[in-house]
């Protein structure tokens, strides 16, 4: 919590609104290492929030025109850089105080329409032609290195116009093949990301009748 206050994320508050505080695990690291990572239970605030219609992209429409798709880029904490006007009702408290967000947090009803309409205002002429956005995710797509370079050069000045920043992890650059939207995009086509599917493919066979029926009725 320290480096959301120290970034202006969040700031004392004496709102009447407390949602609680929690902490989940995060993906495993490539050390092996288990990270964590605090979030705010909004389900209560969300019960009384009026949803936004705005529309998330069409994962199918995205992924079918993909075809020679090669170059990830991936935002870092994309929701913490927008601002928005709801912070005293984000409010929650620890022990060290009572404290709300200045910039849209994760878990809020409508977070996920509000960041996607403001991506789409960002790359404005740009999607669908040289880069497609999905929330945090912007994948940039091009048939040569020269096409790349240049698509990527467009896409990065239009984030850094917007003051808006990439996690140099996460960001992959000349890349034969991606994982996007659950898939992974080569220069042959889309297929399903493995990882998503091992548990299907590494599901025993049942050896008798009574598990036979089990998974008819599960």
């Amino acid at each position: 919590m320290k480096h959301l206050l120290k970034e202006g994320k969040i700031v004392k508050s004496d709102s009447p609104w407390n949602s609680p505080l929690l902490v989940v695990p995060k993906k495993m690291g490539p050390d092996g290492k288990r990270k964590w990572r605090m979030v705010i239970d909004f389900r209560r605030l969300n019960e009384k929030t009026i949803g936004d219609v705005y529309p998330l992209p069409d994962i199918t429409e995205i992924l079918d025109q993909l075809g020679q798709s090669k170059y990830c880029l991936d935002m870092v904490m994309g929701y913490h850089q927008l601002k928005q006007g709801e912070g005293p009702k984000t409010a929650f408290s620890t022990k060290q105080g009572h404290w709300e967000y200045r910039r849209l947090p994760f878990g809020l009803k409508t977070a996920p329409a509000t960041f996607q309409k403001m991506m789409n205002s960002v790359l404005s002429g740009l999607t669908g032609s040289r880069c497609f956005v999905y929330l945090d995710d912007i994948v940039i797509y091009a048939k040569s290195l020269a096409d790349h370079n240049t698509k990527l050069r467009e896409v990065l000045e239009r984030l850094r116009t917007y003051k808006l920043m990439l996690q140099p992890a996460k960001c992959e650059f000349l890349r034969k093949e991606v994982n996007y939207l659950g898939h992974q995009i080569t220069e042959t086509g889309v297929r399903p990301d493995p990882q998503k599917v091992v548990v299907i493919d590494q599901f025993p066979t049942p050896t008798s009748q009574k598990q036979q029926n089990f998974l008819w009725n599960d």
